[in-house]
């Protein structure tokens, strides 16, 4: 991250460069950033790209999944529906757009959303893991189940998706099988509250 961040503030200084170039420079830069996880630097960053290139879907995407990360659930989901306005079939704007559903409480959406990303990418394990969420959710543990296993097949190394899978294994009563997948996730992140506290929970009652 930090090379490509000198590499990118490298090029913006240059000067006399055609904007779709530079506005490409600062969305780089911004990703960096929020490698580095500077959500604020990242945003900054999104905000010159957009400004330079308004018309491009996917600063609109990357933007909004920002302001996702900092709980700005009204402004992310300005840029999901924006960048769906100039790319229909952008997936990761489906997707992220139905985490913001999630996080609203708008099940029903949310789960249209998934289900639209996967229809259009039939191999996006973030989107199966949101619609298990969801399903979750809205009392759907068993719905939920098949897509859950699906996503920790599709992100193996994605400890999200194991805590994803964890909670609906939980949800069914399935104990010993939610044990492993929360050390699983703890094990391939070990800041993950949901996973400590299901851990706690589960290893507690046993």
């Amino acid at each position: 991250a930090d090379r490509s961040i000198r590499g990118c503030s490298a090029f913006i200084k240059q000067g006399k460069v055609p904007n779709r170039a530079l506005a490409a420079a600062y969305h780089n830069r911004g990703r960096a950033y929020a490698m580095k996880d500077n959500s604020e630097r990242a945003i900054a960053d999104y905000n010159q790209a957009i400004e330079l290139d308004p018309q491009d879907a996917e600063y609109h995407t990357t933007r909004g999944d920002a302001y996702l990360d900092e709980g700005q659930l009204d402004r992310a989901l300005a840029d999901f529906n924006r960048a769906l306005e100039l790319d229909p079939y952008d997936t990761e704007a489906m997707t992220g757009r139905g985490e913001v559903y999630v996080e609203k409480g708008d099940l029903e959406r949310a789960i249209a959303d998934f289900s639209m990303a996967i229809k259009y990418e039939q191999k996006h394990g973030e989107a199966y893991a949101g619609r298990a969420a969801a399903l979750l959710k809205a009392g759907k543990a068993a719905d939920a189940l098949p897509d859950a296993e699906r996503a920790t097949e599709l992100e193996p190394g994605d400890a999200d998706v194991f805590t994803t899978r964890a909670q609906v294994l939980e949800a069914l009563g399935r104990k010993t099988e939610a044990l492993a997948d929360y050390r699983k996730a703890l094990s391939l992140d070990p800041s993950l509250d949901e996973s400590k506290d299901g851990l706690k929970r589960l290893s507690a009652s046993r």
